[in-house]
């Protein structure tokens, strides 16, 4: 009987040790745990609302992108017009620099001839001087008497300029932006006179 009792007080030593140690593992394991899990649960947390923000920002910057593609656009277009119109304007600078240095020439008259009696004093042609410039007058007859005159109204003054240039010659006549008249003349007191004249408009 003794013996038996002390095997069963072993038993129940040896049980109420291994119920101890089960106890404080799981003590030391809540222990241990516990923190982990709250902490786990705070960075979930933590990443769900950055998962939230950066969704937010994400929204917006679409939203916010969506404007810069439709001003992008406006400007392209208003770009492409621009260069579609200012092409035009290069030209237009081109020629007024051009201009700027009486760069451009017009012809008036080529090698046109014309018959005349003696002193006689005939007009030839007319065209609009678009601006200032001169006329350059070329010039060849059967008398030495052959003059060549041009003339024009100015704010509300005449211009008339007569030059004599014989059977062959040249002249110049500075010109403001109206219309111009040209005649051919000679001062013959008998023969007539034939004239072939070259006229062209520098401006």
């Amino acid at each position: 009987m003794s013996e038996k009792k002390m095997v069963r007080r072993s038993v129940v030593i040896a049980l109420g040790l291994i119920c101890i140690i089960l106890v404080v593992g799981l003590v030391g394991a809540v222990a241990i745990y516990t923190p982990l899990i709250n902490d786990k649960d705070s960075k979930i947390s933590s990443q769900a609302s950055q998962i939230s923000s950066l969704q937010t920002d994400y929204q917006n910057y679409k939203l916010s992108h969506s404007h810069s593609d439709s001003e992008y656009n406006s400007l392209q277009s208003t770009y492409d017009d621009y260069k579609s119109s200012h092409s035009h304007s290069d030209s237009d600078y081109n020629l007024l620099q051009s201009m700027a240095t009486l760069g451009e020439q017009q012809t008036i008259l080529n090698q046109y001839t014309i018959n005349q009696g003696a002193n006689t004093h005939t007009y030839v042609t007319g065209f609009q001087a678009i601006c200032a410039g001169y006329l350059h007058i070329s010039l060849t007859s059967t008398t030495s008497n052959a003059n060549v005159a041009v003339e024009y109204w100015f704010k509300g003054q005449l211009f008339s300029v007569t030059k004599t240039i014989g059977t062959s010659g040249e002249a110049y006549f500075i010109l403001m932006p109206t219309s111009i008249a040209v005649y051919v003349g000679n001062t013959n007191l008998v023969n007539g006179a034939t004239h072939t004249i070259t006229a062209t408009y520098y401006y």
